[in-house]
C-alpha cells in the first residue's frame, strides 16, 4: 500500500514539473498577458521564464529517475519544489523590463508614468531625484529645454509630458546618476499665448490675447441649425457636413470645436469608445503612445486593413510617421522613434562613447582583463553595431573606469 502511494507521489511530483515547465516557456500574446497581470504570472523578460521552466524540468526528470530506479521519493525533494516557486512568484513581481526586454532588474515600486495629478513619492513626482537604472543618465534634448520634446533614456525611458492644456512636466538629468522633473506653466514662462501640447512649450494657434470683436454675422435661415457636436460622426444639423466638414466646428479644441485637426476622430471622439470621422479608407481607433497604459491614448485615423500597435502580437503593428512600436510589461504601444544617437560621434577608439537606439543602451567597454575595446556605433537602418579594436596595435591600453565609457588611452602596456 505504501508502495503505490509512493508511486503516485512520484507521478504526481512528474506532472506538475512537467506543467509548470511549460506553463512558464509560454510565449507571444500569452507570456505578455500573464507578465501584466496583479499579481504578475510571468517574468517579463523570456529569457528569465526559460531560465524558470528548465528548473522545473530539472524537477520532472529527478522524479522519472526516482520512478524508474523504483527508489522512494522523500518528502525533503518536495521543500526545494515549494521554495523556488515561491520565490520566483515573488520575483516576477519584484522585476522589471525596459520596453524591449533588453534590461532585467528589480523594482522596488512603480517605474511607470504616473499621469494626471497622481503621482508616488520617488517615482514620478515633480521634484524627485530618481536614480537611472543604466548610468550615466543621458537625455535627448538639451536638459530644461522647454520647447522642445525630450526624453530621458538610460533606462529609465520617460518623456516629457503635458499634465494639463498649460502646464508641462519637464523631466532632465540633473546628475549623470539621477534625473529629476519639474512642472511649469507655458503661459507663465512664454506669454499667455503659449500652451502645452505634444509635450512641448508651443506658440497656440487661437492666441487668447484680445482681438477686435468680429461683425455680427447674418442670423442663419431659420431651418438651419447649429452643429450640436463635432465629435460623434453624425450630421445633427442636417446641413450635409459632418462635424470637422461642418463651418459650425471651426471653433476651438478647448469649446467642444476642432481646432487644428480634420477628423472627428482626432482627439475629439470619446476615448476609450472612439468614433467619429476619417478619411476615406481609414478608421478610428484607439492610439497607445508614450507607455504601455490606457492614460497614453487617444483615438487617431489608421487605415484599414493595418492592424494597430496594441492590438498586434509582436509588437509589429501600424504607428503614426515619426513613431514606432515596441513593447513593455504593460504591452504594445507606439513611441516617438529617436533614431541612433552616438556621443562619441561614430567610430572613435580614443573617445568612451554611448551609442543608443531607445530603448537599448550600449557603452563602449574592454574586453575582460585584456586591451582589447568593444567600440559600438550607429549601423544601417538605426542599429547598434560592434567592432573589436585591439588598443596595443595603436601603442595604448584599454582603459575603463565604469560607470564612464571605455576607451583606448596611455598607460602601461
Amino acid at each position: 500500500m505504501a508502495k503505490d502511494r509512493d508511486t503516485t507521489n512520484k507521478i504526481i511530483f512528474i506532472i506538475l514539473s512537467l506543467l509548470l515547465g511549460i506553463f512558464f516557456i509560454l510565449w507571444g500574446k500569452a507570456h505578455i498577458f500573464l507578465a501584466t497581470l496583479i499579481p504578475r504570472l510571468h517574468f517579463c523578460s523570456y529569457l528569465a521564464c526559460v531560465i524558470f521552466s528548465l528548473i522545473w524540468f530539472v524537477f520532472m526528470l529527478i522524479g522519472i529517475f526516482f520512478l524508474y530506479k523504483k527508489k522512494k521519493l522523500k518528502k525533503i525533494w518536495y521543500i526545494p519544489f515549494i521554495v523556488i516557486l515561491i520565490v520566483g512568484f515573488i520575483l516576477m513581481n519584484l522585476t522589471y523590463c525596459d520596453s524591449e526586454g533588453t534590461h532585467f532588474g528589480f523594482r522596488f515600486g512603480s517605474q511607470s508614468v504616473v499621469g494626471g495629478a497622481d503621482c508616488q513619492q520617488g517615482v514620478d513626482c515633480a521634484g524627485d531625484i530618481v536614480a537611472v537604472p543604466i548610468p550615466p543618465c543621458y537625455e535627448t534634448d538639451d536638459g530644461q529645454d522647454y520647447i522642445t520634446r525630450g526624453m530621458i533614456l538610460s533606462g529609465a525611458n520617460l518623456e516629457d509630458m503635458c499634465m494639463s492644456p498649460n502646464v508641462l512636466r519637464e523631466r532632465y538629468c540633473n546628475s549623470e546618476l539621477t534625473y529629476t522633473s519639474e512642472d511649469i506653466r507655458c503661459s507663465d514662462l512664454f506669454g499667455l499665448d503659449w500652451m502645452c501640447e505634444n509635450s512641448e512649450c508651443v506658440l497656440n494657434a487661437t492666441p487668447t490675447t484680445p482681438t477686435p470683436p468680429a461683425p455680427t454675422p447674418s442670423p442663419p435661415p431659420e431651418e438651419d441649425e447649429t452643429e450640436t457636436n463635432c465629435g460623434d460622426g453624425v450630421d445633427n444639423d442636417l446641413d450635409g457636413d459632418i462635424d470637422c466638414a461642418d463651418s459650425d466646428c471651426n471653433i476651438p479644441f478647448i469649446d467642444g470645436g476642432c481646432g487644428d485637426f480634420d477628423y472627428s476622430c482626432q482627439h475629439l471622439s470619446e476615448y476609450p469608445t472612439c468614433g467619429g470621422t476619417c478619411p476615406i479608407d481609414e478608421e478610428c481607433i484607439v492610439y497607445y503612445a508614450g507607455d504601455g497604459t490606457l492614460d497614453g491614448g487617444w483615438c487617431e485615423c489608421m487605415p484599414i486593413g493595418e492592424t494597430s500597435c496594441g492590438d498586434s502580437g509582436g509588437c509589429d503593428g501600424w504607428c503614426l510617421e515619426g513613431d514606432r512600436c515596441v513593447w513593455d510589461s504593460a504591452g504594445c504601444f507606439c513611441e516617438f522613434d529617436l533614431g541612433c544617437l552616438e556621443t562619441d560621434g561614430g567610430i572613435d577608439p580614443t573617445v568612451g562613447g554611448v551609442t543608443t537606439y531607445f530603448p537599448v543602451q550600449s557603452i563602449d567597454e574592454c574586453v575582460f582583463k585584456t586591451d582589447r575595446l568593444i567600440e559600438y556605433s550607429c549601423g544601417v537602418d538605426n542599429t547598434i553595431e560592434s567592432q573589436e579594436i585591439d588598443c596595443e596595435n595603436l601603442g595604448l591600453v584599454c582603459i575603463e573606469s565604469y560607470p564612464d565609457p571605455a576607451y583606448c588611452g596611455e598607460g602601461e602596456l
